[in-house]
């Protein structure tokens, strides 16, 4: 279980971007623009926003591929990996 604020996350004020958890509306980031437009700035925080619904559809998609893994073609086994890969690091290992 990943140990990190379970989404679903959103992004919220006019202005002032914050991305923030829908469960207990605690503030999960704030976006600065400082040299960044402002379409820039709304694009990350969907992105962050999104990252829960993100990790949890990768992780089910390893569990999926995982237990095929020596039935798949180069490019199938290179997705695997990578989204191994993306798991370990969002998990901090």
């Amino acid at each position: 279980m990943p140990k990190f604020t379970p989404g679903p996350w959103e992004v919220f004020l006019p202005g002032r971007k914050f991305v923030q958890s829908c469960r207990n509306f605690k503030s999960i980031c704030e976006l600065i623009q400082h040299d960044r437009t402002e379409e820039i700035v709304d694009a990350n925080a969907r992105l962050i926003a999104s990252a829960p619904e993100l990790y949890r559809e990768l992780a089910h998609l390893v569990r999926l591929l995982g237990p095929c893994e020596d039935q798949l073609a180069v490019p199938g086994l290179a997705t695997l990996n990578g989204a191994r890969a993306a798991l370990a690091k969002a998990d901090g290992k």
